[in-house]
């Protein structure tokens, strides 16, 4: 696992981005916070329009409609049964 790039900008703002074999891991934490008992999940895609549709025809619970960032990411997220949110997200060019 090769860490990427890492980031501070203040509470709730603070994560590394790794990579294993193409497949990247964002780790979000909150400043402060040893554990924080908030468990999030952020999974790239290639195609989230797709993965939306997938998940709604499936009964998942969207959390958050598919929406564009400044930072150059396309996101929506969802409540897996187990009730943990997933975030999934793929980069766009601005």
């Amino acid at each position: 696992m090769q860490k990427k790039d890492s980031w501070n900008h203040g509470e709730f703002r603070r994560g590394s981005l790794f990579e294993l074999s193409g497949i990247l891991l964002e780790v979000l934490e909150k400043e402060n916070q040893i554990t924080s008992g908030d468990s999030r999940l952020f999974l790239e895609v290639v195609d989230l329009a797709k993965v939306y549709l997938d998940l709604k025809s499936y009964g998942l619970q969207c959390i958050i409609e598919p929406k564009t960032f400044p930072w150059g990411h396309r996101e929506c997220m969802f409540k897996e049964p187990g009730g943990n949110n997933i975030k999934f997200f793929e980069r766009v060019v601005p």
